[in-house]
């Protein structure tokens, strides 16, 4: 009888501490959870709804060739990642932009101009043959340098950098 007392109470402290544990359980992954919901908008610097606010602000202007202006950004050549040939990628890059922030963006990429230029030769270098052919790959490397010349320039998250153009792309 008295095995039979013990027997439950170990039935009953097995039966509490495994549900302790399914509730710690539960309670460290909704913790996980919640973590990986708040960490954009931790590591963003505030809500979304400010940046859509700019975002919705600049919406209302349809972007056409009578609202864009266009800079040169310059030249660059890079060696690209061929083993055994020694081959290198010159191109020569246009940027538009809309009219009202022309000024305002020139004046950036001008004193970040090093910055850009660092990292559009790292790009390139990285590139092979196959990454470059045709025009699908031009279109890629145009994205590309678009978005991140975006995301150097404007921490704000709003692209005012509309396109990248290619006025000289010689692979030899």
């Amino acid at each position: 009888m008295a095995d039979e007392e013990n027997n439950a109470d170990g039935k009953d402290a097995s039966k509490k501490g495994g549900m302790m544990s399914l509730i710690l359980n539960i309670l460290v992954a909704g913790s996980a959870i919640a973590a990986g919901f708040a960490t954009p908008y931790l590591i963003s610097g505030g809500s979304t709804a400010e940046k859509e606010n700019v975002n919705d602000e600049r919406k209302d202007i349809p972007i056409d060739s009578q609202n864009l202006e266009y800079h040169e950004f310059g030249e660059a050549t890079a060696n690209i990642d061929e083993p055994a040939m020694t081959r290198y990628l010159k191109v020569q890059l246009s940027i538009s932009m809309m009219k009202e922030d022309k000024d305002e963006i020139v004046k950036l990429i001008e004193a970040k101009k090093i910055l850009l230029t660092d990292w559009l030769n790292g790009y390139l270098a990285s590139q092979n043959m196959d990454s470059l052919r045709g025009m699908q790959a031009q279109n890629r490397l145009r994205r590309e340098i678009k978005d991140q010349f975006n995301s150097m320039l404007f921490l704000d998250g709003v692209e005012r950098i509309h396109g990248v153009y290619f006025n000289v792309f010689n692979v030899q």
